[in-house]
């Protein structure tokens, strides 16, 4: 290779690198904000999102500013950029504190947001910080950044701005270089760096379907798996809205060829957190990663706005976004159609296991508590609020169906019996009396499972009758 032709190639990569860093470099500043115990990175580039085919044909912006129950995502309309760092314990699944970072232009006073939410202003590490009764802390971080902390835990908000420097683990820190001026608006990570353990892991697959069905190396694709580095999911909006989730490794995933789509599927599935378009997505298995890809319709993109549950009232204010003549009755109709929206959608979803279910449950829930409740009918904000309730009680049952059925059945003992032949001679063996007992078990636990489901949605198509009687009679419009 003669050196022109070096000085060449050189070039066109200086330029590829420079121009990658410089597209990724907006998001640095809020970056240098995350909390280095982060496990879970989501991004928004909502300046690209409303500037994209899909939001403008169909008035997303305006959506947003006018009408809560058809916000497809849940942002500020005046955000540019947002970050969610999460930390969940990947155990439990309990996520114990959430930092949102938001890039807003001439956005409000911590004074003027405390006082719409009826908050109030204090110092916290000599920074001025607005405390709101969501459960939320918010801070200005600079001209343009705001922060907000959930939950508004005093002391955590004190180490987050005392500590101000955390360092973002590798894998999240690589996955924030998507976020380009051609590439997706929407980016969630996780970070799964030494989270399985190739000890246990043969085991756990074996009771997987998609591995139990197949005549596959399970040896060798533990080994794969046992490297997991973590999870992204990608949503890039132009005409119509295309995700792509890729899971990434540290060794070759061949071995994962003709399992890997029902794998994702079925893993996904038991955390709950399978959106039903995937089951058409188109999957790749290449190098170190394993993806599928396809389109998003409406109810994956209600099931992706639950990765951004922040009020966008925390900063827009809707009497200034609307022109309504009675604000309350606008908030009040407004609540109630984003309440039917997600119910309708949660009652109308399909599920394979009660414990998935619970986990969209329990989601949907904190989505309604964080609906706007400014200028909202007290009765109203009552209903919502039950509502919520009553699905974090049915999650509660749903996944006390997998519990009580994993512990009944361990209770379970297969009959040994001794039979003696013509001659004399002795023979073993095990009756499987058992095996009828644990089907038995599970099916009573799901029969249950589905009483308690039709309990759940009963309660709130009365509370949904009841409130509508209610506000028809105080407002004398149509609900």
């Amino acid at each position: 290779m003669n050196s022109l032709l070096r000085w060449s190639l050189a070039g066109c990569a200086l330029v590829l690198l420079t121009t990658t860093i410089a597209e990724s470099a907006e998001f640095s500043a809020m970056l240098n904000r995350v909390p280095g115990e982060t496990n879970v990175l989501v991004m928004v580039d909502a300046e690209r999102l409303f500037a994209s085919e899909m939001s403008v044909s169909a008035g997303w912006r305006k959506k947003l500013a006018e009408q809560t129950e058809i916000r497809p995502l849940l942002l500020p309309v005046s955000a540019k950029k947002l970050v969610r760092a999460i930390r969940i314990d990947l155990e439990s699944r309990h996520q114990s504190s959430e930092i949102t970072l938001l890039d807003i232009p001439k956005g409000p006073t911590l004074k003027r947001i405390a006082e719409k939410h009826q908050g109030y202003v204090e110092k916290v590490t000599n920074t001025e910080t607005a405390w709101l009764p969501q459960g939320a802390y918010g801070v200005k971080l600079g001209a343009d950044l705001y922060g907000f902390l959930f939950p508004a835990n005093r002391q955590d908000l004190s180490n987050w701005l005392r500590n101000r420097s955390g360092k973002v683990s590798t894998y999240l820190l690589q996955a924030s270089t998507a976020m380009k001026s051609k590439g997706p608006q929407i980016v969630l990570a996780l970070d799964l760096e030494d989270a399985v353990s190739l000890e246990t892991l043969p085991a756990k697959l074996k009771e997987l379907e998609a591995i139990s069905k197949s005549e596959v190396d399970v040896a060798a694709i533990s080994k794969v798996i046992a490297t997991l580095r973590g999870v992204k999911f990608a949503v890039q909006f132009e005409k119509n809205a295309v995700g792509t989730l890729t899971v990434d490794f540290d060794l070759d995933t061949s071995p994962l060829q003709s399992v890997a789509k029902g794998l994702v599927l079925e893993v996904l599935a038991s955390k709950g957190l399978s959106i039903d378009e995937m089951d058409s997505w188109k999957p790749a298995v290449t190098g170190k990663t394993v993806s599928l890809s396809g389109e998003l319709g409406d109810s994956g993109l209600m099931r992706l706005s639950s990765l951004l549950e922040l009020p966008a009232d925390l900063i827009d204010d809707p009497e200034k976004s609307t022109e309504a003549d009675n604000p309350k009755l606008y908030a009040t109709q407004a609540h109630f159609k984003a309440v039917q929206k997600l119910t309708d959608d949660l009652l109308g979803k399909k599920w394979q296991t009660f414990g998935q279910y619970a986990q969209w449950a329990e989601q949907y829930a904190k989505k309604i508590d964080r609906l706007p409740l400014l200028n909202v009918d007290e009765e109203m904000q009552q209903y919502s609020a039950r509502v919520a309730d009553t699905l974090r009680q049915g999650a509660v049952a749903m996944k006390g169906v997998g519990i009580r059925t994993a512990g009944r059945q361990s209770q379970v003992w297969n009959s040994n019996y001794v039979n003696y032949d013509y001659y004399g001679n002795r023979t073993y063996g095990t009756y499987n009396a058992g095996d009828q007992e644990r089907r038995a078990i599970r099916g009573g636990e799901e029969a249950q499972g589905a009483t308690d489901l039709a309990s759940m949605k009963q309660i709130i198509e009365q509370s949904t009758a009841d409130i509508r009687k209610k506000m028809v009679k105080k407002f004398n419009v149509e609900f």
